[in-house]
């Protein structure tokens, strides 16, 4: 009836059984042909332009990552309503799969017990097997377990993520895919499901192939779950995280490689990536892996960790491996805006998760806020400084530029360069002063952890690498600076001599953490403010000095400019 264009969320790779893989552009369907006529409704009328005849299809998209249609036979007649005409109620209903479609959230919830039929009328349970729900809410996983009396039952475990739900005429479908050994084609890993999930447990009914053809009903078919709610283990209470994390619900890491999100309720904390940036805004698909999920059961205690006083809390873990343990995390908030965390070691059972042994040798991470924006460097001038461990020196600019940016001009034997650092967070401990800093040019917002401390002879500047695995490099190296001398303080005149050359991030292998607030100045950063040392406040006669010779040159400039213009005339 009128022009023909397929939606645009339509658009893209589809995966279809026995047909591979089919491209739907904004008018075109490969394998099916050009489309020419639309009725408005769900009908197409497509010409196949390689056997020069007509087909239609009738498409209803039944989720946002899968359609399903009906197909007419490829005919000369081009009327859309004739052609459609032919189509039957039992015509097959053929379903199309999004290929790297967005998962979605299973409809398992849990841990379940099941038997299974396999292609046999006798059922696989005893012993019975087992799904386990992972941190990836789209995932699940699969135990199948051997029976002596199923000749085709084997023992093997597989990953489910579903990609699809819907339902039709009261019944609920899911579609999704299996990974796991020997599963290597899109045939055998792409599954349609009919599901019936209450309280106690369930049944499913699943298709032998990637079609979704053949479903009669939950409890009928081929292959056959019947589920059973495992007991949780889980203790039925439930506590709280610490009320500093109301408001603030997302963190992150020093490294920016996971991002840290606490449910309203305080009840949950999940961990999970954070995709690069540059990735996420070519793939608007891409979605971030959950890597652990926290859930808090037990009733905080407070212990004294040193400097700070620290609560610890039971909680009951799932990681990305599907597996659920109890695991006891420490959590310190050093300073406004500022946590340190340590998750414990994983204990079957909750009695020993939280003793301290369990913690000796577990890394401490430190959260900054999500949307942490530059704060200004607690400490502010210009200083000289030898690198501890090579050749090279320079100087740092500390918020001189602007408030918040630190300048390391860098010279070694045969090279030079000028890296532009962005302060996020600082605070004092134990005598030191902390600052989170990272590039300016890095969207991921890497950082690292610069410890400023005195030393006999003056002051140095280091990575820690207790607080953040990923160290900011300069010219090959790892900041270790000995600040030999305060040159002077920020003015208008302050320059860069060397050229600025922007350097990429590198990707940590490790999650690190740390961050606070400029307001807490301890013992290092009172010592370097204090205009008497002489490091951050330049001598005020300088400074009067200084401004009486600019204004003298401002005047002899403007006389001598007029007598050029007398002696011109």
């Amino acid at each position: 009836k009128g022009p023909c264009s397929f939606p645009e969320h339509w658009r893209g790779r589809w995966f279809q059984q026995g047909m591979g893989e089919i491209e739907v552009t904004n008018i075109n369907m490969t394998e099916h042909g050009h489309c020419v006529s639309h009725d408005g409704n769900n009908k197409y009328l497509l010409l196949n332009r390689a056997k020069m005849c007509y087909v239609c299809l009738v498409m209803t998209s039944k989720h946002h990552n899968l359609i399903q249609y009906k197909k007419s036979y490829c005919v000369a007649s081009d009327t859309i309503q004739e052609v459609c005409g032919m189509i039957t109620g039992d015509f097959p209903l053929i379903t199309m799969i999004k290929v790297n479609g967005a998962p979605i959230q299973c409809p398992l919830h849990g841990q379940y017990e099941y038997s299974y039929t396999n292609g046999s009328e006798l059922a696989c349970n005893h012993p019975q097997s087992s799904i386990h729900t992972c941190a990836d809410n789209s995932k699940v996983l699969f135990h199948f377990q051997k029976c002596p009396h199923i000749s085709n039952s084997h023992e093997k475990t597989v990953t489910f993520q579903c990609l699809a739900t819907w339902e039709t005429g009261g019944d609920n479908y899911m579609y999704g895919r299996f990974s796991g050994p020997h599963l290597t084609s899109k045939e055998s890993q792409y599954r349609c499901f009919m599901y019936s999930i209450y309280g106690s447990g369930g049944s499913m009914s699943m298709t032998a192939d990637s079609s979704c053809q053949g479903l009669q009903s939950p409890s009928i078919g081929m292959n056959v779950f019947t589920l059973a709610h495992k007991i949780d283990k889980v203790r039925q209470t439930r506590c709280n995280f610490p009320n500093y994390f109301s408001d603030i619900y997302e963190w992150r890491d020093v490294n920016s490689r996971h991002k840290l999100v606490v449910s309203k309720r305080l009840e949950l904390l999940e961990i999970m990536d954070i995709l690069e940036p540059s990735f996420a805004s070519r793939n608007t698909q891409a979605r971030a892996e959950m890597r652990l999920k926290l859930v808090c059961i037990g009733e905080s205690s407070t212990i004294n960790t040193g400097s700070a006083k620290s609560v610890q809390i039971l909680t009951y873990a799932t990681d990305d491996k599907c597996e659920s343990n109890y695991r006891c995390i420490r959590i310190t908030h050093r300073v406004n805006k500022l946590i340190e965390l340590q998750i414990g070691k994983s204990y079957d059972t909750p009695d020993n998760a939280c003793s301290n042994v369990n913690f000796d040798k577990v890394k401490k991470q430190i959260l900054l806020p999500f949307d942490s924006p530059p704060r200004p460097c607690p400490v502010k001038g210009i200083f000289n400084y030898v690198h501890k461990k090579n050749s090279c020196s320079g100087r740092l600019e500390i918020g001189c530029s602007r408030d918040s940016e630190i300048v390391v001009d860098t010279k070694c034997v045969g090279s030079e360069t000028a890296d532009i650092l962005q302060c996020y967070a600082n605070w004092t401990e134990n005598n030191n002063l902390y600052m989170i800093a990272g590039r300016v040019d890095d969207l991921r917002k890497s950082a690292d952890c610069l410890v400023y401390r005195s030393v006999p002879n003056g002051h140095e500047l280091e990575a820690d690498p207790n607080c953040a695995s990923e160290r900011v490099i300069v010219l090959g190296h790892p900041i270790d600076f000995n600040i030999k001398s305060h040159i002077k303080t920020c003015s208008a005149s302050s320059t860069r001599t060397a050229p600025v050359s922007p350097a990429q991030s590198q990707e940590s292998k490790e999650t690190g953490i740390y961050d606070t607030n400029a307001k807490n100045s301890g013992h290092p950063s009172s010592e370097l403010e204090n205009p008497s040392t002489g490091i951050i406040n330049a001598d005020s006669e300088n400074k009067s000095s200084c401004m009486k010779s600019i204004s003298f040159a401002i005047l002899v400039g403007l006389a001598l400019n007029h007598l050029c213009s007398l002696i011109l005339r």
